[in-house]
């Protein structure tokens, strides 16, 4: 009888641990992830499972904009998603497979920090500084010169598009502290203290 009821237990342990092994199996996971991209998000999914996942993107009213299968071969994928010809807004990425379905929330905005890809500035010999844009969008790049006690120098509106370099020579300031800054669409995109 003892016997009986141990391979009873016995074997009611071991059906658990197979269902709990098929329930491991078959979790998958989906995150979505900024990139040093403007407008691009990575969908990083991973499942143990091969098998079809159906991707679908949906804007604040609900309306799919994009809808895709994607073959996940057990190892899962890296998914870039390019929002730039998208309007801003609240989006829902929604990732449907076997074992399920997931949403994913995604806030985008086009604006300001976004307008300028890279804006650097490099002191240079001889107290010069070299202003370095990449992927300027904006219509117009303020740049900014401050004193050491936070007094406007030096301000000048950038409309020039794309990517260029300007120097600005602040040799004759017989106070070299102060502050450079760039700003697209009224925000701060790069601040450097002299």
């Amino acid at each position: 009888m003892k016997t009986s009821i141990l391979t009873f237990a016995l074997g009611l342990v071991l059906s658990a641990n197979v269902f709990a092994a098929d329930d491991l199996e078959s979790v998958s996971t989906a995150s979505i992830n900024t990139t040093n991209r403007v407008s691009v998000y990575n969908l990083v999914y991973a499942s143990a499972k091969t098998g079809l996942v159906t991707v679908s993107i949906k804007n604040q009213d609900g309306q799919v904009v994009l809808q895709e299968q994607i073959f996940n071969d057990k190892k899962g994928f890296i998914r870039p998603y390019n929002f730039s010809t998208m309007p801003e807004g609240s989006y829902t990425l929604e990732v449907k497979d076997a074992a399920g379905k997931s949403e994913l929330s995604l806030a985008y905005s086009n604006v300001a920090v976004n307008a300028v890809r890279k804006a650097e500035i490099k002191a240079l010999e001889s107290n010069k500084y070299q202003l370095r844009l990449v992927g300027n969008t904006a219509d117009a790049v303020e740049v900014s010169i401050y004193d050491q006690f936070g007094s406007t120098i030096h301000s000048e509106s950038l409309s020039q598009k794309g990517s260029f370099t300007r120097i600005y020579d602040l040799s004759k300031l017989k106070n070299a502290k102060g502050a450079i800054e760039v700003r697209a669409n009224g925000k701060v995109v790069n601040r450097v203290e002299l």
